[in-house]
């Protein structure tokens, strides 16, 4: 999907956004905590996990492709110690 949001276009800067919304979840499952909407997985994700949520947020924050693949990097790394 990363390939796709690079492209630029219409459709890559709609999974853009579909990356951010469904990762927030994904996230959740990576550390088995239940998914409850945006509002209490944000708050929860930056009272428990600091670092994931200030990576998040950026991504959500900063439009540029860094951002985001730093915030998939974080994802796939997420089943350690973050």
């Amino acid at each position: 999907m990363l390939a796709r949001v690079k492209r630029y276009d219409a459709e890559g800067m709609f999974r853009w956004h579909w990356v951010l919304i469904d990762s927030l979840e994904m996230f959740c499952d990576i550390k088995q905590h239940p998914y409850l909407g945006p509002k209490k997985a944000l708050k929860w994700m930056e009272k428990n996990h600091p670092s994931a949520f200030v990576c998040y947020k950026n991504a959500l924050d900063n439009f540029s492709i860094n951002s985001l693949e730093n915030w998939i990097a974080y994802i796939k790394n997420a089943n350690g110690t973050t």
